[in-house]
């Protein structure tokens, strides 16, 4: 009933206004029906191509479409637009009744419409700058203006709106002429059954054109989602053919090995791969022939741009039979920082078990080696031979580098601490030359090379005497037919522009040891692991592996560096470069150290588990002049001190024995006697621990194996201290 009140008044209404216009448009109905049709034909059948194709795209990604593919109605069904709320439509239209008959319309096809009805352009400008609308309708003639000002002014404002144009009274030019200014379609008012449909497909074209731009942005920000997560991730994903030859890497690429990923386009993976480690890549690859869904884990040398090598993981899948991919998915990882870690944590692990065996191996290599180095002493007193006295020289100076080496278990098993002074380095240079003189192959040409004026060093003679003369031995052995050893010495100066290309160096004043062979040299294969601890090219048995990592670890404890230089078939020269102190002097440590006194009849309590230890020290001491008593063990020294405790003047004894240990055995001598004087003594390294000796009150410590002179010395001490007391 409304519907029909709305069309009657709306037909009466027109006829008075537009008679006129009305036989013009019937005019231009009856001349131009075919050649309109014919466009509007042709237009529709261009745009239903173009939408089948998106269409098409849009589907293949999202299948979630609110409504179905557009048809034009003059050769297709139609097809219901689905809304779930009112259509907002905009309407420039001066008659109020064909607004109302147009909102009559669509809801009689189901389409509920909300009407902003405006009469001129500053009216309708005014609407499009607030909430967005789903529709505008506009008459082409107004009084105050017309539908194609007011189709320029849509286009700026919301240029994806759907623009219909309606109206009587435009000719055929000037309705083509809308539709290529961007107008979605153009209805004429004596055709009212188009305007529905014509609705109907603007508003379907357009709630796709939304939802193609919604699946095109998607497909944007997933593609830069991806991108970004390739560019940042530290693994490498990349795509084989069935040749092994690269079809994609990820840009990630670059980090891993340098290289661009179009620069290994085309290029067989397997060429970079270790020679080594090839037989092992390519067998990996090919189990996942035989079970496409098993993923193998493999790690390979791979080369890098720069021509060094890096330690991947690779994780491979087979895709060879999915038509998209067409190939091996594989997930590179480098893994060369995790493998030295490893390879650091098992070295850490036998550093461990070797600090645990070397508390007592070395405590019994010590007392073996400690009679020996005393009883040298004793017989080179008593022999005047030169032939014998070369012999206990020789003799003495191999007890001397069986301590060294217990020194170097201990100092990787346990991290010895040192007790560095102010010391010149030619006076250690001078012994271990001496040294090497005496013990090494005649073959040998020793060269030595020391300037007057050398800088002052901080540090342990101990360490010095390790360092050099574990160099002189790698060169040693390194000329097994003879050649020529240097041993020089000079002061240097690291300035800036040394830093600039060593940046691991710090500037400063350094004195340089030089230790310098001609021998067979370092092979470059294995220069980078001369230094790695349990490290040797000789034959088992020849050789532990701790020379040359002892040295490494002394000189980084000193804020120093080494350098190496090697010429296969010329040398090897060592540098060894620790921070020097100009300014200040030093002189030679032994010619400050007096000869050791004679004792005057004193009293000295001997406490060794070791029998020959306890023998030798005895019969030295009592070749000074001393009274000596001896014990095997806590228990026994304790009885002997309580029958001969007023004429006891020291006791001598080990940290280490059984039945009661020397800790608990002084403690106790404290009790009977709080001003007793002890020397305590260890075959675990020259620095024992400061807070246990303080608790036990205990200043005086002797290093074993120790020699004669080093034992009269202490003695002297300990006796000179109460003499001031």
């Amino acid at each position: 009933m409304v519907l029909a009140l709305a069309t009657q008044s709306y037909e009466v209404g027109f006829t008075l206004r537009v008679g006129f216009s009305i036989v013009m448009a019937t005019k231009v109905k009856l001349e131009g029906k075919k050649i309109f049709e014919d466009f509007l034909k042709d237009r529709w059948h261009l745009r239903v191509l173009k939408e089948e194709n998106e269409n098409d795209k849009l589907n293949a990604f999202d299948h979630g479409c609110e409504a179905s593919e557009i048809r034009s109605p003059m050769s297709q069904p139609k097809r219901r637009l689905i809304m779930h709320k009112p259509l907002r439509i905009l309407h420039l239209e001066d008659d109020p009744d064909y607004s109302e008959l147009v909102r009559a319309m669509l809801e009689k096809e189901g389409l509920r419409a909300a009407m902003v009805l405006v009469n001129n352009l500053a009216a309708f400008a005014a609407a499009l700058a607030g909430e967005p609308f789903d529709l505008i309708l506009a008459d082409y003639k107004l009084p105050t203006c017309n539908g194609l000002e007011a189709l320029q002014t849509a286009r700026q404002t919301c240029p994806v709106t759907p623009f219909l144009l309606i109206s009587g009274t435009i000719g055929e030019q000037a309705a083509i002429e809308s539709l290529r200014n961007g107008a979605t379609d153009y209805v004429l008012k004596q055709w009212p059954e188009r305007l529905v449909p014509a609705v109907r497909r603007a508003v379907q074209e357009a709630q796709e054109r939304a939802q193609r731009q919604r699946a095109e942005t998607e497909l944007i920000r997933r593609e830069q989602y991806f991108r970004t997560l390739t560019e940042n991730m530290l693994d490498v994903l990349t795509i084989l053919n069935r040749d092994g030859t690269f079809q994609y890497n990820s840009p990630s690429l670059q980090h891993l090995l340098g290289y661009e990923p179009r620069e290994l386009t085309d290029r067989n993976a397997f060429e970079l791969v270790h020679p080594e480690d090839l037989p092992g890549a390519k067998e990996a690859l090919e189990r996942t022939l035989e079970n496409p869904e098993l993923r193998t884990t493999h790690e390979f040398r791979y080369r890098r741009k720069d021509g060094t090598w890096c330690q991947l993981e690779v994780v491979a899948q087979n895709r060879l039979d999915d038509p998209e991919i067409a190939g091996w998915v594989l997930n590179s990882r480098d893994v060369t920082e995790r493998k030295q870690l490893e390879s650091q944590l098992r070295q850490s692990q036998k550093m461990e078990v070797i600090g645990q065996l070397a508390g007592g191996i070395v405590h019994d290599l010590n007392n073996i080696l400690a009679p020996i180095l005393i009883a040298t002493g004793m017989l080179r007193e008593r022999m005047g031979d030169p032939e014998d006295q070369w012999l206990l020289t020789t003799l003495e100076a191999s007890a001397k580098r069986g301590a060294d080496i217990t020194r170097q278990l201990l100092w990787f098993g346990r991290g010895l601490h040192d007790k560095r002074i102010l010391l010149n380095p030619k006076y250690v240079i001078k012994d271990v030359v001496r040294f090497v003189s005496q013990t090494f192959d005649k073959s040998i040409q020793l060269e030595m090379s020391v300037p007057g004026e050398l800088w002052a060093i901080e540090g342990d003679p101990t360490h010095l005497h390790q360092v050099l003369l574990n160099l002189c031995i790698n060169s040693r052995d390194a000329m097994p037919s003879g050649g020529k050893l240097s041993i020089t010495c000079r002061n240097f100066r690291v300035e800036e522009t040394y830093v600039a290309m060593h940046p691991e160096v710090s500037p400063g004043p350094y004195v340089v040891l030089e230790v310098r062979d001609t021998g067979a040299g370092i092979p470059p294969e294995i220069r980078d692991r001369i230094f790695e601890p349990f490290f040797t090219t000789k034959e088992l048995g020849k050789g532990t592996g701790l020379g040359l990592s002892t040295v490494m670890s002394i000189v980084k404890e000193y804020g120093g560096f080494i350098r190496v230089e090697s010429d296969a078939g010329k040398g090897t020269a060592f540098h060894v470069h620790l921070p020097a102190q100009p300014d200040r002097h030093a002189g030679n440590p032994k010619a400050e150290a007096q000869s050791p006194s004679r004792g005057h009849g004193e009293t000295v309590l001997v406490v060794d588990d070791e029998e020959s230890v306890c023998e030798v020290v005895q019969r030295t001491l009592e070749n000074f002049g001393y009274r000596v008593l001896t014990a095997g063990d806590g228990e026994k020294a304790l009885a002997t001190y309580v029958g001969n405790q007023a004429t006891i003047a020291v006791v001598l004894t080990d940290l280490m024995m059984p039945v009661m240990d020397g800790a608990t055995t002084i403690r106790a001598l404290k009790q009977l006697n709080p001003y007793v004087k002890v020397i305590a003594g260890s075959g675990l390294g020259s620095h024992p621990d400061q807070d246990l000796l303080r608790g036990l009150g205990v200043n005086h410590f002797v290093s074993k194996p120790y020699t004669a002179e080093t034992i009269l010395q202490k003695l002297h001490e300990v006796l000179a201290e109460e003499a001031i007391l």
